[in-house]
């Protein structure tokens, strides 16, 4: 399991602000046919210069899969802890999702 506070440090170092634990989200997302269910962190943001938020996650049961934590800024289509999930789901997909929002990851 990857604790609030790994997820912290993660967050920082991946965007280069300091981020503070704000709440967490139980989030059930279904997109293109992708089920998703878990938790995702929301972290409040200070010293970042497009953002004022930021979400991270791990893989559903608390574990990091495939190497990678996800991270997303709350900005542009990306406003809430359902936009990040969605917008990654869209992401990993089949075929094409250039145009799609794009959440980040760590690995």
């Amino acid at each position: 399991m990857v604790s609030d506070d790994e997820l912290r440090n993660a967050v920082e170092s991946w965007c280069g602000a300091t981020a503070s634990l704000s709440y967490v989200s139980r989030v059930r997302v279904l997109e293109g046919g992708i089920p998703w269910e878990g938790k995702v962190h929301v972290f409040d943001l200070a010293g970042h210069p497009e953002a004022r938020r930021a979400y991270a996650w791990t893989a559903a049961d608390g574990t990091v899969w495939d190497g990678y934590l996800r991270f997303a800024l709350d900005a542009g289509t990306i406003q809430s802890p359902v936009d990040a999930i969605r917008a990654e789901l869209i992401k990993e997909a089949p075929g094409p999702a250039a145009s799609q929002p794009s959440a980040a990851r760590q690995g």
